[in-house]
């Protein structure tokens, strides 16, 4: 999130030109994971106890914060140099959908497998995979759905599994 993004209208009556800066507050439980993906060294507040990410012109939101509200500062410096700043309470939401990629189509002899002892889930995970999950960084879940068995005669058939992935917000794969 850009400063121009959390800016409403700041403004100098002396100066047309004024410089935007933000910051978040970082909670202590996701400290750790913040500086790792974001790169930085995060700042204590002696005074609070709480921990801000430097001045920039854009923050990050990283997945400890998705269904919270995040504490955003913004910072406004005017052509003289004189600051003021203001804050506002942040949502941060995940709207994107994960992907869920389903293992690859397999053949197998029917004679080696009897369809019914490859019907349960954790067989058919060893014998033929399990999906893979697309999620920029946040922890994604995925369930499997019944298998199906479509027989077609002559010992040949068909077995269908279907997935889905589950993020963190709820955002369900296709």
């Amino acid at each position: 999130v850009s400063a121009f993004e959390v800016d409403e209208g700041s403004w100098d009556a002396c100066s047309e030109d004024v410089m935007l800066q933000v910051r978040r507050v970082v909670p202590e439980a996701c400290r750790a994971e913040y500086e790792a993906l974001t790169e930085t060294t995060l700042l204590l507040d002696t005074m609070s106890g709480l921990y801000f990410s430097p001045w920039a012109e854009r923050l990050a939101f990283i997945c400890c914060d998705i269904l919270k509200e995040v504490r955003v500062e913004l910072l406004v410096i005017d052509k003289a140099g004189n600051t003021d700043y203001c804050w506002q309470e942040v949502l941060v939401e995940d709207k994107i959908p994960p992907v869920c990629m389903a293992p690859p189509s397999d053949t197998i002899d029917c004679t080696e497998y009897l369809v019914s002892d490859i019907m349960d889930s954790i067989q058919l995970q060893e014998l033929f995979g399990v999906p893979k999950v697309l999620e920029e960084h946040c922890p994604t879940q995925w369930v499997e759905f019944p298998a199906v068995w479509e027989d077609y005669d002559c010992n040949e058939g068909k077995l269908t599994r279907k997935f889905m992935a589950i993020d963190a917000s709820g955002n369900r794969s296709d």
